[in-house]
């Protein structure tokens, strides 16, 4: 071991025995924490907002489905949907579409239902909650 990781080492154990002195469980801090919730469902906004080229739109798009992953089964490959763009289509099949990046760098579009349906169906990296459409929750005024 390098000595830096081991001085990290022996300082994380002496505070977790700290802890453990006041009866604080340490285990409770190195659970892995929620940093995205992906709502597996096209969201109203969605619907009404896809053919609307917008930056606050955009916005929203790459915050929901920005940094996820999804399995493309028809070419085998896992695709990164992109964090910081996304672009906006005009003709037939107009409207926003999500770029996803492939192992190899290569660039693709994918329309924002595909994702949903792809985004489920794969594994995603620590700190990706997905709440599928049977787990919505109706606004309180709704119910």
């Amino acid at each position: 071991m390098f000595p830096l990781t081991n001085t990290l080492n022996n300082k994380i154990c002496s505070f977790d025995l700290q802890l453990e002195s006041f009866g604080v469980n340490p285990d409770k801090f190195k659970e892995v924490l929620t940093t995205h919730i992906f709502n597996a469902f096209v969201e109203p906004w969605e619907v009404e907002n896809r053919k609307k080229n917008d930056c606050v739109v955009e916005q929203k798009f790459l915050t929901k489905y920005g940094g996820l992953r999804m399995y493309l089964p028809d070419t085998n490959k896992v695709y990164a949907i992109a964090s910081s763009n996304c672009q906006f289509y005009l003709g037939k099949d107009n409207g926003w579409m999500l770029i996803g990046e492939d192992d190899k760098g290569k660039l693709e579009p994918f329309s924002p239902a595909l994702c949903v349906e792809l985004v489920v169906n794969t594994p995603q990296e620590d700190g990706v909650e997905i709440i599928e459409d049977s787990e919505r929750k109706l606004p309180e005024m709704m119910c």
